[in-house]
């Protein structure tokens, strides 16, 4: 689930998660998310990993003894960086997309009050809006997200299908999503 992000200096970043089936917070299996500087080449990393986020918003913690931040991607708008993740087991009507914003590509990153941002619950034509990525339209003058959600809402599965949403910024900075459109 690695995202890079080159930044406007040309610095490069890569972000990722430690999957929860290896990975233990006490006595809990938790996917939590990472950054790490890159050598010029992409090739190498460049000191150490940097501890991003954890599980810790209520919406987060819905999925019992496994907990998941992952599919990090991480953005720039203005001097803000936003680091987008889905949270919740994938396989869940459950699983969403929240945020959280730093002034730093290694963070610190706090997590949006208003997350999660985009979500399937209380629909019942969309289940498990999940690990997604971004991109701009052809004239760069609209940001899209791309994810992935159930094929069957019924019973929400590894069988899934793509929609595409727009995206973008409020004026204040908050982050939004125009979904989930079906």
């Amino acid at each position: 689930d690695g995202n890079v992000l080159i930044d406007d200096d040309g610095s490069k970043y890569l972000y990722y998660s430690r999957d929860c089936s290896e990975n233990m917070v006490g006595d809990i299996h938790t996917s939590q998310i990472y950054a790490v500087t890159l050598s010029d080449d992409m090739k190498s990393v460049v000191g150490e990993p940097v501890f991003l986020t954890t599980p810790e918003q209520p919406w987060e913690c819905m999925s019992g003894d496994y907990l998941w931040n992952e599919g990090p991607a991480v953005i720039k708008h203005g001097d803000t960086y936003y680091l987008t993740y889905s949270a919740n087991y994938y396989a869940s009507s459950l699983y969403s997309v929240g945020y959280a914003t730093s002034k730093s590509p290694l963070g610190p990153f706090v997590k949006a009050e208003e997350n999660p941002i985009l979500t399937s619950q209380g629909l019942d034509d969309v289940s498990g809006t999940g690990h997604h990525s971004f991109v701009l339209s052809p004239d760069g003058s609209e940001l899209w997200i791309a994810y992935h959600s159930h094929t069957d809402v019924s019973n929400p599965s590894g069988d899934r299908k793509v929609n595409i949403d727009r995206a973008g910024f409020t004026s204040d900075g908050k982050m939004y999503m125009n979904g989930p459109l079906t």
